[in-house]
């Protein structure tokens, strides 16, 4: 049994569906405690960038009583790793980071942030880093020119809120919903469905575009319950993704899954870990006739529309639950702990 404090560093506390906590702790036999700082949407972009860097000093004041690090904000993990590269620390803790993206800049901002980046994937503080998506870890390592044994594929995982319905809305109250703001490219989802019968509504506090038509509405500020509620509303869910080597989407995906939600995305590299075309959702290229087309389908054949959504569904307790995700990071750390010993 380890004597040591293990974290779990999260942004803000948890939802209560949210029992990632519990679950690690069955699947590896130790306790965890979660240590979060009180991020919110609304804080400014210099308050919200400095607690990456303020809050990993907090954990370096205390590693020496820590045992395993779970970074479950990529910046906690990769900061707190910087930092004891920097200051050539003896290394005391196990670093797990989750969640990792990274997205190469332009100019001498950019050539600093990856001088950064991969210099905390490559300190030996920092033991591997979990992506959501199959084809990342091989990107990643090529990219940053670092050991490609440093990442390592876990289908990500939410907790399930039970609130699946079979019931569809009424053809007068169907709306298209898209949300998220990680790599979305919601100017070919305005552009291809603006003036068209769909209603479509985009949630998202990034995506500032006046008058996209009558057709179309952009909500800045709904998150939590509202967010379910209108989610639990929709007709569908379609996520145009802009660059198609990021991971990004996966969050939406399983959330619109979870609901029973048919799913359109557009390709990229890491979305058929998730979605299979025809049988779960489908898969576009970036083309508004193909768009409409799934649309029109979605719309028009209920039976379809019914194999999909549950299909999703089905997908998502057998492989994308917390649990399962849980289970993965624990076989992680297993083996982390009969390598070193």
């Amino acid at each position: 049994m380890n004597e040591h404090e293990n974290v779990i560093l999260l942004d803000s506390a948890p939802q209560p569906e949210w029992n990632f906590q519990e679950l690690l702790e069955r699947k590896t036999g130790e306790k965890w405690t979660i240590w979060h700082i009180n991020s919110h949407f609304s804080d400014s972009g210099f308050k919200k960038k400095s607690k990456f860097f303020l809050f990993p000093l907090k954990v370096l004041a205390r590693r020496k009583k820590l045992g395993t690090i779970l970074s479950y904000q990529q910046f906690y993990g990769l900061v707190f790793a910087f930092y004891c590269d920097l200051l050539h620390l003896k290394k005391r803790n196990k670093l797990i980071v989750t969640t990792f993206i990274y997205r190469p800049k332009q100019g001498w901002k950019g050539k600093l942030y990856r001088w950064f980046v991969r210099r905390a994937v490559c300190s030996k503080a920092l033991d591997k880093i979990v992506c959501f998506s199959s084809t990342e870890p091989a990107y990643y390592a090529q990219l940053l020119d670092t050991p490609p044994e440093k990442f390592v594929y876990v289908p990500f995982g939410i907790g399930d809120l039970g609130r699946c319905s079979e019931e569809t809305p009424p053809p007068e109250e169907r709306f298209v919903l898209s949300v998220g703001k990680s790599n979305r490219d919601y100017d070919f989802l305005v552009d291809a469905l603006q003036g068209t019968p769909y209603k479509v509504r985009i949630l998202s506090d990034t995506y500032l575009r006046e008058a996209p038509g009558e057709n179309i509405r952009i909500y800045p500020d709904v998150f939590g319950e509202d967010y379910y509620k209108m989610l639990a509303a929709c007709y569908c869910v379609v996520v145009p993704l802009a660059d198609v080597h990021i991971s990004a989407g996966q969050f939406v995906f399983l959330q619109s899954m979870m609901f029973g939600k048919p799913v359109i995305t557009t390709r990229s590299n890491t979305v058929t870990d998730y979605i299979t075309d025809g049988e779960n959702g489908f898969i576009i290229s970036k083309d508004k006739n193909q768009l409409l087309e799934r649309l029109r389908q979605l719309y028009t054949e209920p039976a379809l529309y019914r194999r999909l959504a549950q299909e999703g569904r089905c997908r998502f307790l057998r492989n994308y639950s917390l649990d399962c995700m849980a289970e993965e990071i624990g076989n992680i750390l297993r083996s982390m702990e009969e390598s070193s010993s």
